[in-house]
């Protein structure tokens, strides 16, 4: 026990890495050579036609404006860039003042074996044939909107940053699609209203550019060949789209208010909790390029179901927002730079999950919330602030409760030269029973040369707890975090190296945090040579590395993952084998399972396995992989499946099945997660989907049943109904709680 007012000091102050983070961020500054030319030849150019009155959009480009339209084709195959595309496409684009309308004619010499199998909104269309078209409204050659159609008329839609280094596919834009498959291929009309976009008005050209994809032959082509080293994400090798004069938004004000009720039903305490409500969501444009989004009494209802998982290491888990608030522009929040190994990343600085979820998943509810987001000139802005209420123990279910907290954050971006930028974050939780915690960071994304991207980041946490403060806690632990990263991406070579130190104090409370006191190393080498050999695109033979060390670089964690053998053959089927080399130094027990202790000491264990992917776009297909080898003191065997079958462009079925079968001497464990996926989708705008879930090792089955009608666009009715049970196994079942949730939005433009 620390008895009151004796000041603590937990360590000398070596550990704060004031040698290395300067060292780190100075490197990556000094890479860059910001206004470096980034193009070697002329813009493509497609002008828009402008018209006075709207159009009928049923997919048919009947009407006589589309005769008088300019015509972009030319498309050239993504795998052979010298080549034209074996089913020719081409794009027309006309306008009124208030909405943008691209039709495109698909040329297919065998209309019967046309893929269209995804009929929901934002559904799998990568298994389908399709045409993405690309907009960057804002000519910076950086970001852009994603648009994609399939010849059922099914939609998806994006936001992508900094050319794809973030894409949020779960932004849901208002605009509308028909598709047509005719005697000569299929034909599609998009309308995208220009309140839907932000842009900057004063510019009458964009960068625009369309991918089509051939299902049955696995072929991609570009209108704007961007080369296989990049995707079409890659907006500085853009073509352009001219001719955008007297464009107009109206006032770009959306209000969609909503009305909730849900009753919920939880059997171990006999609890009952019904609730009936009405709130508000606002996007105002202040500007083109500049939107406010205000929520009041906010429900996230719609949102699905978080995936189970089973966790076999000694860290936190790691779940994607699905919560529609935190989707627009989400990528300007972006901090830390993705790593190239994948994976749960090392660190977010700002993660929006910790926003209205307890750790343990429940919901918290979210009182208010205010975001500012987007851009002004050479500038990217991001304001977000919010407040959530608090849970007791009792009504929550959450062990200690959940506090009143207020979270903000602060993110700015200036863009220097043609693809570079750099920036600050500042984020804030203000908690009334956990004090205050604040971050301060600095960043920079620099591409000094086509093929080449450094990053640096550099931050500093501070906390305020009252607890602490009043027995006179002196922390003289490190609270700083950097790194850099280097990543050199051509035609069938890519290397990376990334470098990171995270203080032991370092504490990120608005954002994701694997672990702290470390520093992190993680060298990436890739070759996928293409060898002229019938059927086969291209070989995989690659190298990744983590090395992990404490701050006295004494080591925790090295992995090493060879993928010594693979290929991809040209009908998208795929095989990866590999061996998996690892080290881990446990400090403390690890306890992976209740009453299943790994003690403390250094492993050394190594393990093998194949994966394999099979062409997605057949009616039938079969992910997944096999592993088997040591773990630690012991053995191990995973299992992973996914089985898909798209019976009609109606209905479709997924499923995965994860197995673990662990051997230690200090125990034995199976663990089994089985997730199915039913989806029905009698039209576009209307869907049913069953996501149902199994883990045997939290004894938990659970159904979460949505049924979507988009009676308009932007404006629904979700009827949603959540079960779960606790599961010994599948023959004892016992309702733990169950919910049912009628939620009712309608979006009025102004």
């Amino acid at each position: 026990m620390i008895p009151k007012g004796v000041p603590l000091r937990r360590s000398s102050g070596r550990h704060r890495g004031r040698r290395l983070l300067p060292v780190l961020l100075a490197a990556g500054l000094a890479a860059a050579r910001p206004g470096a030319a980034q193009h070697d030849k002329p813009f493509l150019t497609l002008e828009a036609l402008a018209v006075s009155e709207p159009l009928q959009v049923d997919g048919r480009l009947d009407e006589e404006v589309w005769s008088r339209a300019q015509v972009g084709s030319g498309f050239t195959q993504r795998e052979k860039p010298e080549q034209p595309a074996t089913e020719p496409t081409e794009v027309l684009v006309v306008y009124t003042p208030a909405t943008l309308y691209i039709g495109l004619r698909c040329f297919d010499s065998h209309p019967e074996q046309i893929v269209a199998k995804e009929m929901e909104r934002d559904g799998r269309l990568f298994r389908d044939d399709s045409v993405i078209v690309v907009l960057d409204t804002f000519h910076d050659h950086r970001n852009s909107y994603f648009m994609e159609v399939n010849p059922t008329g099914a939609i998806l839609d994006a936001l992508s940053t900094e050319e794809g280094r973030s894409l949020n596919s779960d932004w849901d834009g208002v605009w509308t699609a028909a598709a047509k498959i005719t005697a000569d291929g299929w034909t599609a009309e998009m309308a995208i209203p220009f309140s839907t976009l932000r842009f900057d008005p004063s510019l009458d050209t964009w960068g625009f550019n369309v991918r089509r994809l051939v299902a049955r032959k696995a072929e991609q082509s570009y209108w704007v060949q961007v080369g296989r080293d990049a995707s079409l994400l890659r907006m500085s090798r853009a073509g352009h789209l001219t001719g955008l004069k007297g464009l107009e938004a109206g006032l770009n004000l959306q209000l969609k208010p909503f009305a909730v009720g849900s009753r919920t039903e939880f059997n171990l305490t006999g609890l009952e909790n019904d609730r009936s409500d009405l709130g508000l969501d606002l996007k105002w444009g202040i500007t083109r390029g500049l939107a406010l989004d205000l929520t009041y009494n906010t429900d996230f209802a719609e949102a699905e179901a978080d995936d189970q998982q089973v966790n076999l290491t000694r860290f936190s888990l790691f779940f994607d927002e699905k919560r529609e608030f935190f989707l627009e522009n989400a990528g300007i929040f972006e901090f830390v730079p993705p790593s190239q190994i994948g994976g749960t990343p090392p660190l977010e600085i700002f993660f929006s999950r910790k926003i209205g979820i307890a750790e343990s998943g429940v919901p918290v509810p979210m009182q208010w919330g205010a975001r500012l987001t987007g851009r002004a000139g050479d500038w990217s802005i991001g304001l977000l602030d919010a407040s959530t209420e608090p849970l007791d123990q009792p009504t929550s279910g959450v062990l200690g409760g959940v506090p009143e907290d207020n979270w903000g954050v602060v993110r700015v971006k200036r863009n220097v030269g043609e693809r570079s930028a750099v920036g600050m974050i500042f984020t804030n939780r203000d908690s009334r029973d956990l004090g205050t915690n604040q971050v301060y960071g600095l960043d920079a994304n620099l591409n000094p040369l086509p093929k080449l991207n450094v990053n640096t980041f550099f931050a500093v946490s501070r906390s305020s707890n009252p607890f602490v403060d009043s027995i006179g806690v002196v922390d003289a632990h490190s609270d700083e975090a950097g790194g850099a990263s280097m990543v050199w991406n051509g035609q069938d070579w890519l290397w990376a190296m990334e470098a990171m130190e995270i203080g032991d104090s370092f504490d990120p409370q608005v954002g994701f945090l694997l672990r702290n006191g470390v520093r992190r190393y993680a060298p990436t080498l890739a070759f996928k040579p293409r060898p002229k050999v019938p059927n086969l695109r291209s070989l995989l033979l690659d190298a990744q590395a983590e090395i992990i060390t404490d701050l006295d670089d004494r080591l925790e964690t090295f992995v090493t993952r060879l993928d010594f053998f693979g290929f991809i053959l040209q009908s998208e089927d795929q095989v990866q084998s590999f061996i998996d080399i690892n080290r881990e130094r446990l400090v403390e027990p690890f306890a992976i399972r209740p009453g299943i202790v790994i003690p403390p000491g250094e492993y050394d264990f190594n393990d093998y396995g194949v994966t394999y992917t099979t062409n997605p776009y057949r009616r039938a297909f079969v992910t997944g992989s096999v592993l088997t080898g040591q773990f630690y003191d012991g053995e191990r065997f995973s299992n992973v499946i996914t089985l898909g079958w798209r019976a009609s462009r109606y209905f479709r079925a997924e499923t995965r099945w994860t197995r673990d079968e662990v051997d230690l001497p200090a125990g034995s464990f199976t663990a089994n997660v089985w997730r199915q996926r039913l989806s029905l989708s009698p039209t576009p705008r209307l869907s049913t989907n069953a996501f149902i879930q199994y883990n045997d090792t939290a004894n938990l089955l659970s159904l979460n049943l949505r049924f979507n009608w988009i009676y308009k666009p932007g404006s629904d009715i979700f009827l949603v109904y959540n079960h779960n049970w606790i599961a010994p196994g599948l023959s004892d079942l016992g309702t733990r709680e169950r919910q049912a949730i009628l939620k009712f939005t309608y979006l009025l433009s102004l």
